[in-house]
């Protein structure tokens, strides 16, 4: 059969589609699927994650999310060091940026590259918090009526260093990529073969992000060494709070015994202020809560001064319907304190086991509140 004209055109025009989509991105690697503002809610992209000497993962994404399919798009290399940390970005397969300029469309030039680079590690940039909606229908840098080919409409001022003139629609693309869902996805994967050694490095290191790394492994891998109890234990006064949430969850897994001796040591060497985040994990713990262990928490701490934390630990004894003689005479000594603590402390006391001496203060504290009780 003879071939006519017109289908070789159309055999050229599909070769030119597929070549084009396969040079986005390599088809190798972890399969990963990443979130991005400009990509409709609730829609993902796949791509691929790899590792060039398991210190280094890249991804190639693309250059712009287009949905009007007059964008030229490239791929970009963007490079994590195993923390999820952005270390650079390249330009593969002979591709290049452009950019809009005096209504004309120019490549990128050296600067341009370079101010790119500055922007894509700076992880508070403005693009952090302003929306797909703002960015493709915005005056950026007063690039008047065009912003990487799309119109403009409400006024939002960047400032000069802060995107490039004519291309803020691929500055804004890419600074999502690097500090979006793909932080989390290498971080997790790089964990994965890492020993208890690597951990540890990690844990001692007084950078937030190595920590964080760390912990979310030890986390998601359910590793209880030794030696990882002994660096959390010397280490926990000087976390975060969103630290220490981490491990209240890592506790819960841990097996009973441990459960027990490190939730009472690491709660008596935490500041006060944190320990509302241990008392919450305690609510609905699958681990055996008893009176003796919650007094243990509090007997030899001084009396409790912040509210939330004095609620929260009343809170626990009524759900888990924790009572003994040792905690209602820790509670009891809140009915000499300031009014707030104490009326929380009469109404607990009010239906338990009291001795005489606490029925005596409950009836002098009534008598004395008795209008703040009504």
């Amino acid at each position: 059969m003879k071939t006519r004209p017109s289908q070789i055109a159309l055999i050229i025009a599909l070769l030119f589609v597929i070549v084009g989509m396969g040079d986005i991105q390599e088809l190798k690697g972890k399969k990963v699927y990443l979130k991005h503002p400009g990509l409709t809610k609730g829609e993902t992209g796949a791509y691929y994650l790899n590792s060039s000497n398991n210190e280094l993962y890249y991804i190639d994404v693309k250059s712009v999310l287009c949905a009007e399919k007059v964008c030229k798009v490239v791929p970009v290399r963007v490079v994590w060091n195993k923390f999820g940390e952005y270390q650079e970005f390249k330009m593969i397969n002979g591709a290049t940026l452009e950019k809009l300029e005096n209504g004309k469309v120019v490549p990128f030039n050296t600067s341009d590259y370079k101010l790119l680079h500055e922007i894509l590690s700076d992880k508070k940039s403005p693009f952090k918090n302003l929306t797909y909606a703002e960015i493709t229908k915005t005056y950026a840098h007063g690039e008047g009526d065009e912003l990487d080919g799309r119109s403009g409409a409400t006024a939002i001022m960047l400032e000069e260093g802060e995107s490039i003139i004519g291309a803020t629609w691929t500055c804004y693309t890419l600074w999502h990529w690097v500090h979006g869902d793909a932080v989390e996805e290498i971080r997790n994967y790089s964990a994965e073969n890492l020993s208890d050694d690597r951990l540890l490095e990690a844990l001692k290191s007084r950078r937030r992000n190595q920590q964080n790394y760390a912990i979310n492994a030890i986390i998601n891998q359910e590793l209880y060494s030794s030696a990882l109890w002994r660096e959390l234990t010397t280490s926990i006064a000087l976390y975060t709070d969103d630290q220490i949430r981490l491990l209240v969850n890592y506790l819960e897994k841990a097996k009973p015994s441990d459960f027990d001796i490190y939730c009472t040591e690491w709660f008596h060497e935490i500041t006060p202020e944190k320990h509302i985040h241990f008392l919450r994990n305690l609510f609905n713990s699958t681990h055996n809560i008893s009176s003796k262990f919650v007094a243990d928490l509090y007997i030899n701490l001084p009396l409790i001064t912040d509210y939330a934390e004095f609620d929260a630990f009343i809170h626990l004894l009524d759900k888990r319907q924790l009572e003994s003689e040792e905690i209602n005479a820790y509670v009891g000594r809140y009915l000499s304190n300031n009014t707030i603590f104490s009326r929380r402390a009469y109404w607990y006391l009010q239906d338990k086991n009291l001795t005489k001496e606490q029925i005596k203060s409950m009836k002098k504290y009534k008598r004395i509140n008795k209008k703040v009780l009504q």
